[in-house]
């Protein structure tokens, strides 16, 4: 089946895969050729995908968060707000994105955006995730 990852920026891949795996808001997905359609909102999280021409069994990475994915019997379209790989994650900078995350939680103001809060917590830490396996 087709892989299609791209940003607002860029398309990022395109390549035939034979099995991925990708963060939805509400957990992960499991897809294989022949799989039946479906729409659903990307989480934060790693997409791990196995290219057809790869020999090994081993997946390659990305980090994936926000968005869309559509899903096709033959084709997996995601337009990800962020995609990043594992050596371009800054693990500093996603530490203190977390710690900027959870300061606005904790300080419990009324008029504090909870919901980016959490959204910036959940990258950060699917950052630091994905950066300790590479």
């Amino acid at each position: 089946m087709r892989l299609e990852l791209a940003t607002p920026q860029r398309l990022v891949l395109s390549l035939a895969v034979r099995s991925l795996q990708a963060p939805g808001a509400d957990g992960y997905f499991g897809i294989l050729p022949g799989h039946a359609p479906m729409l659903s909102q990307l989480g934060a999280g790693e997409l791990s995908y196995e290219p057809e021409e790869a020999a090994s069994g081993e997946p390659r990475r990305y980090l994936i968060g926000g968005g869309f994915m559509e899903v096709t019997p033959d084709q997996v379209t995601l337009l990800a707000d962020v995609a990043e790989l594992p050596h371009e994650i800054n693990a500093g900078l996603a530490r203190q994105d977390l710690a900027a995350g959870e300061a606005v939680i904790r300080a419990a103001a009324p008029d504090a955006d909870y919901e980016a809060a959490l959204w910036q917590i959940a990258l950060a830490q699917a950052r630091l995730a994905l950066a300790e396996k590479a």
